[in-house]
C-alpha cells in the first residue's frame, strides 16, 4: 500500500506522520519521495509507521515488493492474450475482472492506459 495514498485518506501530514510515530522526518519524507525504499528499512520503523498509519505491515511493504514486468514484456502478454482468447472473449475477460481500474489503482499508468486503449481499439 502507498504511503502518500494512505496519509492523504487520513488527512495526515509527513511530518504530523513523523512526530506520531517517532519516525525521523527526513526518513518519512526519503520514503514518501521514493528515494528509500520501504522494504529496506528496520523492522522497527516499518512497524511504527504501520501502526501509526492503522495498517499491517504486511501491507504497508506488500505493494512496494510486488513484481512489476517491463511494459514491453506486459505489451507483449496482452498481444498474446487477444490472441489465445480472441477479440471478443479478451474485451469481455478485461472489463468484467476490472483490470484496468486494478491496474490503475496500483499506480501502474502505462500499463493501465494500454489495456483501455486495447479495448478500445
Amino acid at each position: 500500500m502507498n504511503i502518500n495514498t494512505l496519509l492523504d485518506q487520513k488527512g495526515i501530514t509527513k511530518y504530523r506522520l513523523a512526530k506520531m510515530s517517532g519516525v525521523p522526518q527526513t526518513t518519512v519524507i526519503d520514503i514518501c519521495s521514493g528515494k528509500a525504499k520501504i522494504e529496506n528499512c528496520s523492522g522497527e520503523t516499518i512497524y511504527k509507521l504501520a501502526k501509526t498509519l492503522g495498517v499491517s505491515m504486511e501491507s504497508l511493504v506488500a505493494g512496494s515488493m510486488e513484481y512489476r514486468p517491463a511494459f514491453e514484456t506486459f505489451k507483449s502478454n496482452v498481444c498474446h492474450s487477444v490472441k489465445d482468447k480472441g477479440d471478443l472473449d479478451f474485451l469481455i475477460d478485461t472489463l468484467e475482472t476490472g483490470r484496468i481500474r486494478e491496474l490503475y489503482n496500483r499506480e501502474w499508468h502505462a500499463e493501465s492506459l494500454y489495456l483501455l486503449a486495447m479495448t478500445d481499439y
